[in-house]
């Protein structure tokens, strides 16, 4: 992810650059709040965790699976613009000879 975001940094793709890494602290984000509904409704047992938080971490798990598409796209996306300056780079070289 840090690779992606560099790269995009570098070719000037400020936009793609600081998508990554809102997707990116988003999906930590999301990931910890998970794993603490999982660890609360695992320890509580009154009634209403029991009826509420099911449906929360289905909800949460929705999103993360969203934003990890979104941010596998935009991954892919800074090496398309990787290997595309790569080769204007080549050709550039290739015409100064």
């Amino acid at each position: 992810i840090a690779i992606s975001w560099c790269t995009a940094d570098n070719v000037g793709n400020i936009a793609l650059a600081r998508r990554i890494q809102h997707l990116d602290d988003d999906k930590r984000r999301l990931s910890d709040d998970i794993w603490f509904s999982i660890t609360a409704y695992n320890t509580r047992k009154d009634k209403l965790s029991y009826s509420v938080l099911p449906v929360k971490i289905e909800y949460k798990r929705d999103r993360l699976s969203r934003i990890t598409n979104d941010l596998q796209y935009c991954v892919s996306k800074a090496k398309y613009v990787q290997i595309k300056e790569f080769n204007n780079e080549i050709e550039r070289i290739k015409h100064l000879k």
